[in-house]
């Protein structure tokens, strides 16, 4: 389980203490949380001045061309924060929508950029959660670029893997993307998508199949994936939060 640093509300194991606040820096940060259906739009509970933190679910971002044709920004699960950029006060016109039940917590932009500047604490938690957008839309452009749809596609599951449990393994989860969002994700057309994973199962290295992905055989996807032994070490550093004794850029 993955635990919110940027909520002063999170004092121990036990989780959440939301509404137990004594102090007045607690008080100071206006948390409100809200729940979201499947496919309910973040901004109808949420407005453009702030952060939406996950406590629970799936949610992919996603823009409109003129022509009506969506374009899939990113996912983000359990842990995750939503809203970075209006930490710089620009609009990228972007929406983002619940694959799940969905609960978030709402922090308001302002508050958590005065505290940030008052506590190394928050600072710190900024920077790290920045930093890992940064490698992820690096690492998703080098992908698109240099890599075949199989490795976008093999890599798109184990960064998910990583998110949801922290390490790759032989294992099931909830998986709610469907094969057409994969094919908008890594840049290909569903009826592709749909053949990797036939090829993926009949090699027994993963399936999918109503909404559950199986991985049978982690070391078979990595190398599938074709991610070097430095770039799998970055991964895990910058999703997981875990030193692997690797520089964070790969060459």
């Amino acid at each position: 389980m993955k635990h919110c640093d940027v909520c002063c509300f999170y004092t121990s194991i036990s989780g959440c203490t939301y509404g137990e606040a004594e102090s007045s820096a607690q008080a100071n940060l206006a948390i409100v949380k809200r729940t979201l259906r499947p496919n309910q739009l973040l901004e109808t509970v949420a407005d453009k001045t702030q952060l939406a933190y996950i406590e629970k679910g799936w949610a992919f971002s996603f823009r409109l061309s003129n022509a009506g044709d969506r374009t899939i920004g990113g996912i983000y699960s359990e842990g995750e924060l939503v809203g970075t950029a209006n930490l710089f006060g620009i609009d990228y016109d972007y929406s983002v929508r619940a694959l799940t039940n969905m609960s978030v917590c709402l922090i308001e932009t302002d508050e958590v950029i005065a505290l940030m500047r008052r506590s190394d604490a928050y600072f710190s938690y900024l920077q790290t959660e920045i930093r890992r957008l940064l490698w992820l839309l690096a690492s998703r452009t080098f992908e698109l670029s240099n890599c075949n749809a199989e490795e976008r596609l093999c890599r798109s599951i184990i960064v998910a893997c990583l998110k949801v449990f922290g390490v790759l393994k032989e294992t099931s989860m909830k998986f709610p993307l469907t094969q057409e969002m994969l094919a908008d994700q890594i840049g290909t057309s569903k009826v592709h998508v749909n053949r990797i994973f036939v090829s993926l199962k009949k090699a027994g290295v993963c399936v999918l199949r109503r909404g559950t992905l199986r991985i049978l055989n982690s070391d078979a996807l990595l190398e599938r994936a074709a991610l070097t032994e430095r770039e799998f070490a970055a991964m895990i550093r910058v999703l997981c939060d875990k030193e692997t004794g690797e520089p964070f850029f790969v060459e």
